[in-house]
Protein backbone atom coordinates (compact mmCIF):
# COMPACT_ATOMS: atom_id res chain seq x y z
CA UNK A 1 0.00 0.00 0.00
CA UNK A 2 1.09 3.55 -1.02
CA UNK A 3 0.46 6.45 1.85
CA UNK A 4 1.25 10.18 1.49
CA UNK A 5 2.48 12.43 4.14
CA UNK A 6 2.70 16.50 4.20
CA UNK A 7 6.04 17.17 5.35
CA UNK A 8 7.91 21.24 5.33
CA UNK A 9 10.50 21.98 3.22
CA UNK A 10 13.68 23.73 3.98
CA UNK A 11 17.10 23.73 2.41
CA UNK A 12 15.57 20.56 0.21
CA UNK A 13 15.50 18.99 3.27
CA UNK A 14 12.25 17.42 4.94
CA UNK A 15 10.89 18.07 8.44
CA UNK A 16 7.25 17.71 10.21
CA UNK A 17 4.82 19.77 10.13
CA UNK A 18 3.79 20.89 14.02
CA UNK A 19 5.32 18.18 16.09
CA UNK A 20 9.52 17.93 16.46
CA UNK A 21 9.67 20.79 13.52
CA UNK A 22 13.52 20.49 13.65
CA UNK A 23 13.85 16.67 13.30
CA UNK A 24 15.29 16.12 9.87
CA UNK A 25 12.85 13.03 8.06
CA UNK A 26 16.34 11.41 5.81
CA UNK A 27 14.51 10.76 2.51
CA UNK A 28 15.50 7.00 1.07
CA UNK A 29 15.34 5.47 4.54
CA UNK A 30 13.44 3.68 7.18
CA UNK A 31 12.49 6.28 9.69
CA UNK A 32 11.21 5.13 13.32
CA UNK A 33 8.00 7.12 14.47
CA UNK A 34 7.99 8.79 17.88
CA UNK A 35 6.27 10.69 20.06
CA UNK A 36 7.31 13.93 20.54
CA UNK A 37 8.11 16.29 23.68
CA UNK A 38 5.34 15.93 26.45
CA UNK A 39 3.80 18.36 28.04
CA UNK A 40 1.69 16.15 30.28
CA UNK A 41 0.23 12.68 30.12
CA UNK A 42 -2.46 13.26 27.76
CA UNK A 43 -0.43 15.92 25.11
CA UNK A 44 2.51 16.85 23.43
CA UNK A 45 4.34 19.85 23.08
CA UNK A 46 3.72 21.15 19.17
CA UNK A 47 4.45 24.78 17.26
CA UNK A 48 0.67 25.30 17.12
CA UNK A 49 0.62 24.50 21.49
CA UNK A 50 0.02 21.36 23.15
CA UNK A 51 -1.82 18.57 20.90
CA UNK A 52 -3.24 15.49 21.75
CA UNK A 53 -0.85 12.66 22.39
CA UNK A 54 -1.17 10.95 19.41
CA UNK A 55 2.18 8.72 18.88
CA UNK A 56 3.52 7.83 15.14
CA UNK A 57 3.45 8.65 11.63
CA UNK A 58 -0.26 10.04 10.28
CA UNK A 59 -0.91 9.79 6.32
CA UNK A 60 -3.64 9.20 4.06
CA UNK A 61 -4.01 7.28 0.91
CA UNK A 62 -4.52 9.95 -1.22
CA UNK A 63 -2.13 13.24 -2.01
CA UNK A 64 -4.80 15.59 -0.45
CA UNK A 65 -5.57 16.82 2.40
CA UNK A 66 -8.44 19.26 3.54
CA UNK A 67 -7.95 19.58 7.83
CA UNK A 68 -4.72 21.58 6.71
CA UNK A 69 -4.21 24.72 4.86
CA UNK A 70 -5.91 28.18 4.77
CA UNK A 71 -8.90 28.92 2.44
CA UNK A 72 -8.76 31.78 0.15
CA UNK A 73 -11.61 32.59 -1.74
CA UNK A 74 -13.17 29.34 -1.05
CA UNK A 75 -9.89 27.76 -2.14
CA UNK A 76 -7.86 25.89 0.43
CA UNK A 77 -4.19 26.73 0.15
CA UNK A 78 -1.15 25.13 0.82
CA UNK A 79 2.11 27.09 2.11
CA UNK A 80 4.74 26.96 -0.54
CA UNK A 81 7.10 25.08 2.34
CA UNK A 82 4.43 22.13 2.37
CA UNK A 83 5.27 19.25 0.16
Amino acid sequence: MKTYKLFRTREGRLYPLFVETGREMKMGRWLKAGVGELVDSMHVKSKLGPLALRPGFHSTEVPFVDWIGQRQGGVLVQRKDTV
